[in-house]
């Protein structure tokens, strides 16, 4: 079962690269968890992690099972002993509490989802913060998969899907950021969709890890990026969150372009061997519209076109204003009207239809030329008939008479349509025994 999980990591930059073993993608180093697939990767210390804490209770909530682990905390289902309602616990690692900047950044994410405080936002109720190392919070359980997890299974989504889930998320991030919170960290594996009988694919947007604080004063620990390190999934980062600059909420509405940019052609806009690879071609490469993408379906609209490339615009002013803006024009139900050439490979699609026509009127043409043919057919036979009638005016012919008369053609069945050649008669006349008139 997918749960909410946190994949922001604290370590320093590092352009060396590792594979996953389970989908062969690559990330950093020191990644401790594949960011497409969410294996844990080998040797992490993450990946012989024991289960210890099952069992245990703390405060109200016992954990049960443990179902999601992070680059800085573990996430179990718990129960609450009173009660009976079953949560998601989520724990700071115990090697990492005595980091008081890892510390207010975990916390962080409890603040900021309960600022933001929107039905399509996993719900926080509590949280811990205990001298003696267990640090936790608790959220409302989720019972459904995540966007990651259907897109392994579906590759793309239709676009009514897309345009329904965009504009869930483009609502949620409009909240968090009217409230000052950037997410930072946007991608599928932290896009929750729950099944309600009312309400398929409903969205909730899980770890605000990574999240960025904008109304905190800057030396706020919990503001604060170590000189170096590196949040977020270079996937999915805007080019200002990639270079350092000034990060606000155009950076999500990038992120967002990308997931959207998925979600239709089944792939992100940009891949690369190698994290430097990746960083130059989001700073420096625009990527193919979607609409011009192999894998998209025929039938992308001009405005979802136009709209998923403004939001991967470069330059953060040239992305759309707002993401009330982006939800806004993904809840338009639109009619499906095709681009005047969506594909590069239209030309070529003209031009075999333009043959097939041509062909097309070729053989109607050659079908129907034998029966205009056929008139000029008759002119022998016709001919032949009327020679006794210039007998008695022309010797020659007069002649000519008794020979065709002498032998009369046999019945036409008996030739049966099958003669091959015209032989010449005793005195040079054609010999017309075997002639068919085709229009007996």
């Amino acid at each position: 079962m997918d749960a909410p999980t946190n994949a922001g990591d604290l370590n320093d930059l590092d352009t060396r690269m590792t594979t996953c073993d389970r989908c062969g993608g690559s990330m950093g180093s020191t990644a401790t968890e594949c960011p497409a697939c969410g294996a844990l990767l080998s040797g992490s210390p993450l990946s012989t992690a024991d289960p210890s804490r099952s069992g245990q209770v703390f405060g109200a909530y016992r954990l049960i099972d443990r179902i999601g682990i992070g680059g800085m905390g573990e996430v179990y289902l718990a129960e609450h002993t009173m009660l009976g309602r079953r949560v998601a616990v989520k724990m700071l690692r115990r090697e990492l509490s005595h980091d008081a900047r890892v510390v207010a950044r975990f916390f962080t994410e409890a603040r900021a989802v309960n600022q933001i405080n929107h039905q399509n936002i996993v719900e926080v109720t509590d949280f811990v913060q205990d001298p003696s190392g267990d640090n936790y919070f608790v959220m409302e359980y989720l019972i459904g998969e995540s966007l990651r997890s259907v897109l392994a299974k579906e590759k793309t989504l239709p676009l009514d899907r897309v345009r329904h889930v965009g504009a869930q998320i483009a609502t949620a991030l409009a909240a968090a950021h009217e409230v000052g919170i950037v997410h930072r960290d946007l991608k599928p594996d932290n896009i929750f969709l729950l099944q309600r009988p009312d309400a398929p694919d409903f969205v909730k947007i899980l770890d605000f890890g990574v999240a960025k604080l904008m109304k905190l004063p800057s030396e706020d620990v919990g503001m604060n990026t170590a000189a170096g390190s590196f949040l977020g999934t270079v996937e999915y980062m805007s080019p200002e969150q990639i270079s350092g600059a000034q990060v606000g909420p155009a950076s999500d509405v990038y992120s967002l372009g990308v997931v959207l940019y998925e979600l239709v052609c089944g792939q992100r806009p940009f891949k690369g061997k190698n994290f430097g690879e990746l960083v130059i071609k989001h700073l420096t490469m625009a990527p193919p519209p979607p609409s011009r993408h192999r894998e998209a379906p025929d039938d992308v609209s001009r405005a979802l076109d136009k709209l998923i490339m403004q939001c991967l615009a470069k330059r953060a002013e040239e992305r759309p204003v707002s993401m009330s803006e982006v939800a806004a024009a993904l809840a338009v139900d639109e009619p499906t009207a095709t681009l005047a050439a969506p594909k590069l490979r239209s030309k070529s699609t003209i031009a075999g239809v333009g043959f097939s026509l041509l062909l097309l009127v070729s053989v109607m043409a050659w079908a129907l030329w034998p029966a205009r043919q056929v008139v000029p057919t008759r002119a022998p036979p016709a001919a032949v008939v009327a020679i006794p009638e210039v007998a008695a005016a022309s010797p020659a012919a007069a002649l000519s008479v008794p020979e065709i008369v002498a032998e009369p053609a046999p019945p036409v069945k008996a030739s049966k349509g099958k003669r091959k050649g015209t032989k010449v008669g005793k005195n040079g006349h054609p010999d017309l025994d075997g002639v068919v008139d085709p229009f007996e």
